[in-house]
């Protein structure tokens, strides 16, 4: 009977090896995902058309899987009224997709729910001193309000000059292996 046997030389060199070029790499794209995102924010800031800061200051970025995704929002359920327009206005103004579930609703309606206006007009009109019927009245008789995007445009911007940073990183991580 044959007996084989094996032996690797090196194995728990290269295992740390690669442990350390991962390290190193995941550092690196971490790095550059985070830069990219706070450009995007900061872009996004700069874009909003608004007069008071709840919406500037509520854009936030929340990075994930170890730096390597992040997010750039905000939880201000208005933000995607400004973002994407309401009703006829926001449809004919608007130039990025939107989101899964957002509908632009008729034109002939004003902005109520069961409870009255829409709670954030309200806030808003109490804020500006305005009547929240008389905004709402107003806003649906010239078809709602127009797409002002601010996030959107701010990730396009940004992606080409994402892409262009990863490649050498992705590329040199592909070397090294």
């Amino acid at each position: 009977m044959a007996i084989f046997s094996i032996e690797v030389v090196g194995l728990k060199e290269a295992q740390k090896a690669l442990r350390n070029l991962r390290q190193d790499s995941l550092k690196k794209f971490s790095k550059a995902v985070n830069a990219s995102a706070m450009k995007i924010r900061n872009e996004a800031i700069r874009r909003v058309p608004v007069s008071d800061g709840l919406l500037k200051s509520s854009i936030h970025v929340k990075m994930y899987k170890q730096g390597l995704v992040a997010t750039i929002g905000t939880r201000l359920n208005y933000a995607k009224f400004v973002e994407f327009g309401t009703s006829i206005q926001g449809k004919k103004s608007n130039k990025f997709p939107i989101p899964t579930g957002y509908s632009y609703g008729s034109s002939h309606r004003l902005p109520i729910s069961r409870e009255g206006v829409v709670p954030e007009l309200v806030h808003w009109s109490k804020r500006h001193g305005l009547n929240p019927w008389a905004v709402a009245y107003s806003i649906m008789k010239r078809g709602g309000n127009p797409a002002k995007p601010f996030l959107f445009p701010s990730f396009e911007m940004e992606k080409p000059k994402f892409l262009r940073k990863i490649k050498p990183l992705f590329n040199s991580f592909i070397r090294k292996l």
